[in-house]
């Protein structure tokens, strides 16, 4: 068992360099490609990213930084090459940035006046995107079009939802993403088990952790997004009862999303999808 597991965390950690088991077109590919690069100069900021690039482009005369240079270029390598293949999240090369940023800091003294106007420029740009990201309201961007509005307003709804299991409370959580999966367990208000289901899930923590057999013939919620219930998830249950869906309004009124979900009866156990990608 406790090899397996170690075998099942190095496959996890390959999978976030080399492509395991995606499969995917040139077209879709070469999109994530362009998300992703263009995703880094955005978390740097455009400015600072050129002005980075500028700098550290060069091989560092002192052996200590060539070490430094090397590594930082090799592990951002290692992520541009996996990107071309398969998705890429936006801080999984955040490793290589703490290298080549301490190079950047050592040089900025020895920046000439426009390149250090530049950055300035840049570390400016990169607080009013953060300001904009986090209050989009400041330039009339409605909080349902906004970055980040997938993280924002669960804690309420989700209260709201366990409110109507109050009476009859449940013993576990199902959700159809790992993203739902960490604000449901985070927002419930008790500490609830959380499990993925979806058919096309990656590979994860949960799945080092004690699985569904061990909630057979107990009570469970499944919680989504979507006015579906999965036949899986209805079939692995004696029954299955829809709750009222919670809308969630942003402060401008409008609906930025509806929350689903079903109180299912006498869990049995099943065999679910392994995950589709590491």
């Amino acid at each position: 068992m406790e090899r397996r597991s170690r075998l099942g965390m190095f496959r996890h950690e390959q999978g976030h360099v080399f492509p395991v088991t995606e499969i995917s077109s040139w077209r879709d590919n070469l999109l994530d490609f362009a998300e992703f690069v263009g995703g880094q100069l955005l978390a740097l900021s455009p400015l600072v990213a050129v002005a980075l690039i500028y700098t550290v482009a060069r091989l560092p005369q002192a052996d200590e930084q060539r070490l430094l240079w090397g590594l930082s270029l090799a592990v951002l390598a290692f992520f541009l090459v996996k990107a071309l293949f398969s998705k890429v999240q936006l801080n999984w090369p955040a490793p290589a940035y703490i290298g080549l940023l301490i190079l950047f800091a050592g040089q900025i003294d020895g920046l000439t006046a426009r390149w250090r106007r530049l950055v300035a420029i840049g570390m400016f740009s990169s607080v009013a995107l953060l300001s904009v990201a986090l209050f989009p309201r400041l330039i009339g961007l409605s909080p349902t079009k906004a970055p980040f509005r997938d993280l924002r307003l669960w804690q309420t709804p989700i209260a709201a939802v366990a409110q109507q299991t109050q009476t009859d409370p449940v013993k576990f959580l199902l959700v159809p993403s790992y993203h739902l999966a960490g604000i449901a367990g985070f927002y419930w208000p008790q500490r609830l088990p959380v499990y993925p289901v979806a058919e096309n899930r990656r590979f994860s923590q949960h799945d080092f952790w004690p699985g569904l057999e061990r909630e057979a013939g107990r009570d469970g919620l499944y919680l989504a997004t979507a006015a579906t219930l999965p036949w899986r998830v209805r079939d692995a249950f004696a029954e299955c009862r829809a709750l009222s869906p919670v809308a969630v309004i942003a402060t401008d009124g409008k609906i930025l999303r509806t929350l689903y979900a079903w109180r299912c009866a006498d869990y049995r156990p099943v065999v679910w999808p392994a995950p589709a990608t590491y």
